[in-house]
């Protein structure tokens, strides 16, 4: 899977300099902000993780929608005494995003979705035992978002997805998937 991962980020981080010909535009931007999950399925403070990702979708200027492939990881870490845990998400969603440009705000909001690879893992070391649970599943994503433009080149905003998908983890059955919202900052060709 970190192999995948890896492959699908590099491809990502490519898209640019393939993107570049004169026929295509897109956005390329890093994430930051912060992933809710259920907090039926991950305790304590668990269920509101830190989160990042790198956020990416181009066309050619003649479509209607963009192609969207995002990479989204989430962990919060809680260390009580010998007693220490690990809970993380990650997610490859890919799907189709529309945005909309606002010249005169130099703002281009989006609206998309599409499915999501997810990954989840709970972690836990008590008195030097450590344990580690994990699961993937195919699911669902659907984002909103705001791309500002503050040149021709660079780009700040917003985004929030929610993503649904359901794995197994100690036998339960435990969502993956969250609402994450952030800021962004990138590029725009």
């Amino acid at each position: 899977m970190k192999r995948v991962i890896g492959t699908l980020l590099l491809s990502v981080l490519a898209t640019p300099v393939f993107a570049a010909g004169g026929d295509w535009t897109g956005h390329i931007s890093l994430f930051d902000g912060e992933k809710s999950l259920d907090v039926n399925d991950w305790k304590g403070s668990a269920h509101e993780q830190d989160s990042w990702g790198v956020i990416t979708d181009f066309k050619r200027q003649d479509w209607p929608v963009s192609i969207a492939i995002d990479v989204m990881g989430s962990v919060e870490e809680n260390n009580s005494g010998s007693i220490r845990k690990k809970d993380q998400t990650g997610e490859f969603d890919i799907g189709v995003r529309k945005i909309w440009s606002l010249p005169s705000l130099l703002l281009s909001p989006y609206i998309g979705g599409g499915v999501a690879i997810a990954y989840a893992e709970k972690e836990s070391n008590e008195g030097g035992i450590n344990t580690i649970q994990r699961d993937h599943a195919n699911g669902i994503w659907v984002g909103v978002g705001t791309y500002w433009n503050i040149t021709d080149l660079f780009v700040v905003g917003l985004d929030m997805r929610y993503t649904q998908a359901e794995v197994e983890i100690a036998g339960k059955d435990v969502d993956a998937g969250g609402v994450n919202a952030g800021f962004t900052l990138g590029l725009n060709w």
